[in-house]
């Protein structure tokens, strides 16, 4: 109910500065916050910067939190997809301001962040983590494993693991 009430807030607040004209991605940029709570914010920027220990403790402490295990993958999900989308983009030569309007949201610093970040990563290394993150749901939803040992599993296997063999 709270984030009803939070969305229809932005969306009057855009409506009434627009007056009448179409709402931009620059508009939605400058007005709206970010509604992500902190923690998720912390698991994200853990991930570009490849701080797999920082995004593992970012994870415990949205737990903590009471961020539901199913939120925290989608906002990892989001992460990696976008990862993956940049490295595509950047490897076919995609101008920045495609980039921009794919990724970025219409902020060119955003997309500038999300290009820094996926290159730090092979493009294998992403596929397999949004796989993983994909597997983690279906055995979520399917009942074959519990939503906390399932992320966990995942931090293992793609983010904690992978700074063993890289380190």
């Amino acid at each position: 109910m709270e984030q009803t009430r939070l969305a229809d807030g932005e969306l009057r607040k855009l409506a009434t500065y627009a007056t009448g004209r179409s709402i931009e991605a620059g508009d939605v940029e400058a007005l709206v916050a970010d509604a992500r709570p902190p923690s998720v914010y912390a698991i994200t920027n853990a991930i570009d910067r490849r701080e797999p220990a920082a995004a593992a403790l970012a994870v415990q402490r949205a737990l903590d939190e009471g961020e539901p295990v199913l939120r925290i993958m989608a906002a990892l999900a989001g992460r990696v997809s976008d990862l993956i989308a940049v490295r595509d983009l950047v490897s076919s030569r995609a101008p920045a301001a495609t980039i921009t309007a794919r990724v970025g949201r219409g902020s060119a610093r955003s997309a500038e962040r999300l290009t820094e970040a996926a290159g730090r990563y092979q493009v294998a290394e992403l596929e397999a983590m949004l796989i993983g993150l994909f597997e983690a749901d279906l055995a979520i939803k399917s009942n074959a494993m519990q939503p906390e040992p399932a992320l966990a599993a995942w931090i293992g296997e793609h983010l904690l693991a992978a700074r063993r063999r890289s380190g």
